[in-house]
């Protein structure tokens, strides 16, 4: 599961939680190490709007990791600087809520190795709807 966060780049609040049923628009994980890569590499996503700043178990999209390695999820906190955002365990699917963001503002994730020393060059770029 990847851990809750607020990130300084934006006003936007991002968070996990228990994967309600929904359905949201989903990255998947492929690889493993440096060949890891996200299958999707561009999301439109609705944000959380009501005012609850995600405590409400709004999704805004899914990540999944196919394989059965451990991927490092990072996020980038400034233009080209990407700090954790948590582990996500192989074969699972984490739900992340976007809030106090505005329409059009584009997120980015990376991934990484486990110590957070190297950052790989898969990216993907999730813009906020609404």
């Amino acid at each position: 599961m990847i851990e809750s966060g607020e990130f300084p780049r934006s006003a936007a609040v991002i968070t996990s939680h228990a994967l309600p049923a929904v359905t949201a628009p989903n990255s998947n994980i492929l690889g493993k190490g440096k060949k890891s890569h996200y299958i999707l590499k561009k999301l439109t996503v609705a944000e959380d709007t009501s005012g609850n700043n995600c405590s409400t178990g709004f999704v805004s999209f899914t990540i999944t990791n196919q394989g059965t390695a451990t991927q490092y999820l990072t996020f980038e906190t400034s233009p080209g600087v990407f700090s954790a955002f948590g582990p996500l365990a192989g074969k699972a699917v984490s739900p992340v809520c976007v809030a106090d963001g505005t329409a059009g503002e584009k997120l980015v994730f990376g991934l990484s190795n486990s110590a957070d020393t190297e950052n790989y060059k898969s990216k993907l770029k999730v813009t906020l709807s609404d």
